[in-house]
């Protein structure tokens, strides 16, 4: 039996905001690693740096990130976006439900549900 909890769905979306807050932070610090003068980093580096950054928290799922480079000076810049669709079905389809399983194949869902 599936349900919705909206108090759970409010706890995911919480933290679903704070991780992505810190996974931004982190990208914004690369970015302005990448703009100083004296940067040097290629672009498989900053390939892994980014892949670090966005693992968990869907993070690879939500944020799309594109790693730009100068053709004239090999000058490394970013850009970064959350994924509106990815977000939405997340956080609208996915979140808040909660699976109740038992192994009592006898019982209706009405009595599963009363007895949880």
């Amino acid at each position: 039996m599936v349900y919705q909890s909206e108090q759970l769905r409010q706890g995911q979306l919480r933290g679903l905001e704070q991780a992505l807050a810190k996974k931004f932070q982190q990208l914004h610090a690369l970015k302005e690693r990448l703009q100083s003068p004296r940067a040097r980093l290629r672009a498989a580096s900053v390939q892994r740096q980014v892949t670090q950054i966005l693992q968990g928290e869907r993070g690879q799922e939500l944020i799309k990130v594109t790693i730009l480079e100068d053709a004239a000076t090999g000058q490394l810049d970013m850009t970064w976006e959350l994924d509106d669709r990815a977000y939405r079905h997340l956080t609208e389809v996915l979140f808040g439900k909660r699976i109740v399983v038992t192994g009592r194949d006898e019982w209706s869902t009405a009595e599963i549900a009363a007895a949880y």
